[in-house]
């Protein structure tokens, strides 16, 4: 039996509008461009892939369906796309510079193009270090975004001869809430080690040589918030490995840390929204589960996660404390809940998520953080 060890991710609604493509004498789109540019290097697709049409599909249903989601620099504009399993196939779904699903011949260019590493084939040398000047700009420009400022530390040593290693992320002074708590936490850490006896820690089953193995890396950020994130394990008192977290959300202007209640008017009220946002989404699940398998130990594991599922996406403050920013698309930046799960099913891994893009939640937020979710589009 396959156990699932990644998490699961639903994309909310967004009742985007249909996309009406130009007619008469008016410019070609990006994607047309992009088309034409890579009309004779199509490149094989692999016979797994089952690339399947989904123009005509309902875009808020595409959302919500189970999948992946990538960005890259091609030839002429950011793309972003998502696949999603639809039909027994995988359907691509066009976030940027379009929002609409593909057909098989449109999804088959766009994956040939991300192939071939940005298929440039200007007409002379000017044109193409032009181009390549753009996308290292580009690049730049990604990572100062994602960026927290600062340089990256690490820290090593031993207590009570149990070795520990604490991975500090860069965080310049504009963030300095986040720069104090990722030290806080590390000392709470460091103590709950000292706690723990050598002859234990030994026996433990970690997954390194580091009886405490900590690291703190970005949740995602815009111009008004950043997430901070600590991941890690530290050796149990019980001879086990015990895994770690804890996510804090900045308010920068303010320097204020958030909790999603700090975040929104009535914040129970927003917790029953998303909680049946989520539920409403389990029957688009349906691949996720057969994955699984169809033997008797599938079946009562399949029949398990989906109990768990619903208590852990219930409507309560101790399922909602999780919070980061989804950046795939910097211009259209998400709110990501992750449900606790870990406990109603300790050998899981990853916890169910939910995505939901600014439009959908924005007029649920305290008037002072609706622009906070604002997204911020690369300078052409």
């Amino acid at each position: 039996m396959l156990i699932p060890t990644c998490g699961l991710l639903v994309r909310a609604a967004l009742g985007i509008a249909a996309v009406c493509m130009p007619s008469g004498a008016q410019q070609p789109t990006q994607f047309q461009q992009l088309g034409k540019a890579v009309a004779n290097r199509l490149q094989p697709i692999p016979e797994d892939q089952k690339l399947v049409d989904c123009s005509h599909a309902d875009v808020a249903t595409l959302e919500n369906a189970l999948g992946s989601g990538m960005t890259q620099w091609i030839f002429n504009a950011v793309y972003a796309w998502r696949y999603v399993e639809i039909d027994g196939g995988n359907c691509v779904v066009l976030v940027q510079p379009e929002h609409r699903g593909l057909t098989r011949e449109e999804a088959w260019t766009l994956l040939s193009a991300s192939r071939l590493q940005f298929p440039n084939d200007p007409e002379t040398d000017a044109d193409l270090r032009a181009q390549t000047a753009k996308e290292k700009a580009y690049g730049e420009w990604a990572r100062n975004l994602a960026s927290f400022g600062g340089t990256a530390t690490e820290e090593q040593g031993s207590i009570n001869g149990l070795a520990y290693r604490i991975r500090y992320m860069g965080i310049d002074s504009s963030l300095a809430p986040l720069d104090r708590a990722q030290h806080h936490f590390a000392e709470q850490e460091k103590h709950a080690l000292s706690r723990v006896r050598s002859r234990n820690a030994s026996a433990s089953t970690t997954p390194s040589t580091f009886a405490l193995d900590l690291e703190f890396k970005s949740g995602g950020r815009t111009k008004e918030l950043a997430v901070l994130v600590a991941e890690g394990h530290r050796a149990g008192t019980d001879e086990s490995a015990d895994r770690i977290g804890a996510d804090w959300m900045l308010h920068i202007p303010r320097g204020r840390l958030l909790t999603f209640d700090d975040l929104f008017a009535d914040p129970s009220a927003a917790r029953v929204h998303f909680s049946e946002v989520y539920r409403s989404s389990l029957e688009s699940r349906r691949s996720f589960y057969a994955v699984v398998g169809d033997d008797q130990q599938a079946r009562e594991f399949v029949a398990a996660y989906k109990v768990a599922d619903l208590q852990a996406s219930s409507p309560t403050q101790e399922h909602f404390r999780h919070l980061k920013i989804g950046t795939v698309n910097p211009s259209r930046p998400t709110l990501i809940i992750e449900f606790t799960m870990t406990p109603l099913l300790p050998n899981i891994g990853e916890c169910p998520h939910l995505e939901a893009s600014a439009e959908y939640f924005r007029d649920l937020l305290r008037p002072e953080y609706r622009t906070a979710f604002n997204g911020t589009s690369f300078p052409e």
